[in-house]
């Protein structure tokens, strides 16, 4: 058209990013062996079902009061996120109760190759020793399985708080994985040398679970029926969200979708 030369020019540009983490899904890294056969990844762990996330939203979903977790400990599970008619719902971590709720997220690492055995040596010096774990502090903070929060090294001007846990600081949250079961299954995501791993979950703030602002700014709303027991009845408050995982030694990172609910 006449106007395209104008519509180009007006095309926004992105400033250069000088942190290579900004704009890249993982790190650039050099290795001086070239004989590398096998580079260190991270894998989500849903082997169990604790770990697992959701059947049909297919996130982990964080419920962010005791109203939307198990309705406040009331036996009428029809009325709630956190558990139906059979118990606790796959994939739903209690944001508020945050030790009561069975259901974690799990990371491992390792070498994902059926060619090397998980009792063979770990190539090379690649094994993850500590995981950087990035969130919205707005919406949640990591916990260990027993509830205790962890304390983020920093908090940006977006709000993303930075959680750097290590192998020796940090036990209740990465641990090494001495499993030399073949294959996956049995409780393992990783079928060679398996490195260590990190689990944790999420709690949710305190704006979230006293105000609905948040919830009205960035979120939308849902049906009870699509989280817990299809003959459910309710609408839900929801924003969707990424929590970030990345091997300190390698640079690999995943994005972990969850979605923090409440009840309305």
């Amino acid at each position: 058209t006449n106007n395209e030369d104008i519509e180009i020019l007006q095309t926004p540009i992105l400033e250069a990013f000088t942190n290579n983490m900004s704009s890249m899904n993982s790190k650039l890294v050099t290795y001086a062996s070239a004989d590398k056969l096998y580079l260190t990844v991270l894998k989500l762990s849903e082997v169990t079902t604790t770990t697992q996330r959701h059947n049909s939203l297919k996130n982990y979903i964080v419920a962010v009061d005791g109203a939307s977790e198990d309705n406040n400990e009331a036996t009428t599970a029809t009325t709630a996120i956190g558990i139906d008619t059979s118990g606790q719902v796959k994939g739903v971590l209690f944001g508020r109760s945050v030790a009561k709720g069975i259901n974690f997220i799990r990371v491992d690492s390792g070498l994902d190759s059926g060619e090397l055995g998980p009792s063979d040596a770990y190539p090379g010096s690649d094994k993850e020793t500590a995981f950087k774990i990035e969130i919205d502090h707005r919406l949640g903070m990591i916990s260990d399985l027993e509830g205790n929060d962890a304390s983020p090294v920093s908090v940006d001007g977006d709000n993303v708080a930075t959680y750097i846990l290590t192998t020796t600081g940090n036990p209740n949250f990465v641990k090494q994985n001495t499993s030399t079961a073949s294959g996956t299954g049995n409780n393992q995501a990783i079928r060679g040398p398996r490195g260590p791993f990190v689990e944790f979950k999420i709690r949710s703030q305190l704006n979230l679970q006293q105000s609905n602002f948040l919830f009205t700014t960035l979120g939308t709303t849902g049906d009870l029926a699509s989280y817990s027991d299809p003959s459910a009845s309710g609408n839900i408050r929801q924003i969707d969200t990424i929590v970030r995982v990345t091997g300190m030694t390698t640079g690999y990172t995943l994005h972990i979708p969850v979605r923090f609910a409440k009840l309305i």
